[in-house]
């Protein structure tokens, strides 16, 4: 039980740094997925991680880069098919034809870096009140009774011996 905590454990806070990474870091971000148009490499529902082009972790924007850019008032998430001068060519990966209008890379968001399957839809289910119980209160309480449980074992153990 004691190595389930730990792996527990360390999974969380490893979850939790790159989420205060991002939220913290202007330059990266993280979007839903609203849509089929990427199928079957990001799926409606998912979660992704965008960094600049010119990141750590990019390897800047080139025919085949998935990136994130806004169109109106939407960020629509699209692989680059081919670039005319400092203008993208996108198209989704479950669709026949290209974006109707090129993309300015004034209007990159930021290019794809990994997803989360399916968190999207937790992350909905969250800011409802039921939600945010059952996904992040009751967890907490669990995990925080687990560490109490071994703090008293402890205790127990050294008043005992």
């Amino acid at each position: 039980m004691k190595i389930f905590t730990w792996i527990i454990s360390i999974i969380l806070g490893l979850l939790i740094a790159v989420l205060a990474f991002v939220y913290f870091s202007p330059q990266y971000s993280m979007y839903m997925v609203r849509s089929e148009s990427m199928t079957p490499t990001i799926n409606m529902g998912d979660v992704v991680f965008v960094g600049p082009p010119d990141g750590i972790f990019s390897g800047g924007i080139g025919p085949g880069t998935i990136i994130t850019y806004g169109s109106g008032n939407e960020l629509i998430t699209h692989r680059v098919v081919a670039q005319e001068g400092a203008s993208f060519i996108t198209k989704g990966d479950a669709t026949e034809e290209p974006d109707s209008a090129p993309v300015n890379l004034s209007q990159v968001v930021g290019t794809y870096l990994f997803k989360i399957p399916k968190l999207g839809y937790m992350v909905n289910f969250m800011h409802t009140k039921i939600g945010w119980y059952v996904v992040v209160i009751v967890p907490a309480i669990i995990f925080l009774g687990l560490i109490f449980k071994e703090i008293i074992k402890e205790v127990l153990h050294k008043t005992t011996a």
